[in-house]
């Protein structure tokens, strides 16, 4: 499997950059996985966390608190606290802990949305420290890998796939997210809200345990929250892939106000290609 630099002019971290076929297979295969990403809105929080020395409550609290300060918009800001503070600490020990997790739980990570390869001041500060956290023993995976297959025109191969095999999808996601059905044979939409959606992480646990089976496939579209589903997809053997806005691309022309969806094509193309040449 290709590995690239996640930033060869300033590190040496490299990162799985699979192709489609690659997740394509495993489901041919029925083989369990679970692909979560952590790109840089998280990073960029961490990153501000400079105090030495301090406890482990501490060093989360004060990761949530740069994160919503960081983001002066009600993404996160009215989730309640137990929430915000397990799935950051699930993301701390996973990052730390990498090597120690299941082979087949793999992380993608970026100090970007995972099309921008040239970064700024602060992209660099999130570069360093994944470099602090990466480990040679196990690689993080590319964190834009579903962006960079659904802008190719790659996604309709995975699609097929999991209609062809039959296999049951349960999807996590806003309203708008609901149109993803005509895409599927088997379509369970789990919806959340807007905002804060990770508040409602008990009753999609529920929808999860109520309706999935072992070898269904789980689509989610829900930030930083997605940690706070991986041990139910380990405990049931659920195939769970954290795919972000990605879906979106295939929808661009009856979904508004997304700004990455403005972008042209032929920019985004030059974006994702830049990444596999490398």
């Amino acid at each position: 499997m290709n590995k690239i630099f996640l930033n060869k002019a300033n590190s040496n971290v490299k990162v799985f950059l699979p192709s489609i076929e690659y997740f394509i297979e495993k489901i041919k295969n029925k083989e369990h996985f679970i692909f979560v990403k952590v790109n840089h809105g998280w990073w960029e929080a961490a990153v501000d966390v400079t105090e030495k020395n301090i406890n482990l409550k501490s060093y989360i609290d004060l990761i949530i608190k740069s994160r919503l300060n960081k983001l002066k918009h009600p993404w996160y800001t009215k989730v309640k606290y137990n929430i915000l503070y397990k799935q950051n600490l699930i993301w701390v020990n996973i990052l730390k802990n990498y090597d120690k997790y299941p082979e087949n739980l793999f992380v993608g990570v970026s100090p970007t949305n995972g099309i921008g390869y040239d970064l700024g001041a602060k992209q660099l500060k999130s570069l360093k420290l994944i470099e602090s956290w990466s480990n040679d023993n196990k690689p993080f995976y590319h964190g834009g890998l579903f962006r960079h297959y659904a802008i190719m025109g790659e996604l309709d191969n995975l699609i097929s796939v999991i209609n062809k095999k039959k296999i049951n999808v349960h999807f996590i996601g806003p309203s708008y997210c609901k149109q993803y059905k005509s895409l599927f044979s088997s379509f369970n939409f789990i919806e959340i809200p807007k905002y804060n959606g990770a508040n409602k992480i008990n009753q999609i646990l529920k929808n999860l345990k109520d309706n999935a089976n072992e070898g269904d496939i789980v689509l989610a579209s829900f930030g930083d929250s997605e940690s706070l589903l991986i041990d139910l997809c380990f405990d049931k053997k659920l195939t769970y892939i954290g795919i972000g806005r990605s879906f979106d691309y295939l929808f661009k022309e009856k979904i508004s106000g997304q700004l990455w969806l403005k972008v042209s094509e032929d920019k985004l193309k030059e974006g994702v290609k830049k990444w596999r040449t490398i």
